[in-house]
């Protein structure tokens, strides 16, 4: 037991299971800095820093850390305060998952004729996994259900993606046409195409209807889709291809109609400009207008 009488005569033998506190300690306790009270009360502390040194030459982890308190005179710490890593993570927020919806996108512009007029680009993301797309004008004074003819439509199928909408245009090999697919990220409420060349019908941003004009919209836009379909559905179809070959070969009756337009096909010698002419410049003289038809 120490004193503050006596001054221990202090052998300095630093090893490995010494950590550097326990060491400045007994240094500490050699030069006198502290009493042998102060060095009776850290024994506890000292003892238990003494084995987790030795756990730790050892190759065992120790369980817990214990810090040296600070002596009370000269301010000296017994031991290195160990640093322990603090994992803190940030919990990002989930992307809200875009689901069946009516979405719509209003322009105003002006005409001539009608002054002001809006043109509506409409977005119906069905339960299916369908969607439909047309773009139409309307005047502002008339009903939602009171719009002109579709001027584009599309339609293919939608699936959520990265908290937006993937649209999905399959491809068609009849015509060549490879598949397409457009990406919309969901910014402030509002889908916002990542491309700026989009197909017909869609268009470059579009804003969510309101819940008191949903089903009023949701019924607006399928019937404007619809429209669209049986639109574009009842266009003829122009043959390309092997097609169009079988259709204006020989014998098939078809040649006039697919004829070139501004050719004068084999065998055609002209006369009907020539009888254009004569109705044109009746004054002339019949060789005048044959060779005004040469020429």
């Amino acid at each position: 037991m120490f004193n503050d009488s006596c001054r221990p005569t202090v052998t300095l033998v630093r090893t490995e299971p010494l950590t550097e506190g326990i060491f400045a300690m007994v240094v500490a306790a050699r030069d006198g800095v502290v009493s042998g009270q102060d060095v009776m009360l850290c024994y506890d502390s000292l003892l238990m820093a003494c084995l987790c040194a030795v756990n730790t030459s050892s190759g065992d982890t120790p369980t817990r850390m214990l810090h040296s308190p600070t002596l009370s005179e000269g301010g000296i710490r017994a031991g290195r305060r160990s640093v322990q890593a603090v994992r803190r993570g940030a919990v990002r927020a989930r992307h809200a998952q875009v689901g069946p919806s009516a979405w719509e996108h209003v322009e105003v512009m002006l005409d001539d004729d009608h002054g002001e007029l809006e043109s509506v680009a409409s977005l119906l993301l069905a339960e299916s996994g369908r969607f439909r797309a047309a773009t139409f004008a309307r005047l502002p004074a008339l009903n939602l259900g009171q719009q002109d003819s579709p001027l584009a439509a599309a339609s293919g199928s939608w699936r959520p993606y990265r908290g937006g909408v993937e649209l999905t245009f399959e491809a068609e090999e009849e015509a060549n046409i490879e598949e397409v697919v457009v990406v919309y990220r969901l910014r402030r409420n509002h889908l916002v195409a990542d491309e700026a060349f989009l197909p017909d019908g869609l268009a470059q941003e579009y804003s969510l209807c309101r819940p008191d004009q949903d089903s009023e919209s949701h019924s607006m836009s399928a019937a404007v889709l619809m429209d669209a379909e049986e639109e574009l559905a009842a266009r003829p179809v122009i043959p390309s291809g092997p097609d169009l070959e079988a259709e204006v070969s020989p014998g098939s009756g078809n040649e006039m109609c697919c004829a070139v337009v501004g050719l004068i096909e084999d065998g055609d010698s002209g006369e009907e400009d020539s009888e254009i002419e004569e109705h044109l410049f009746p004054e002339e003289a019949p060789e005048e207008v044959k060779n005004r038809a040469a020429k």
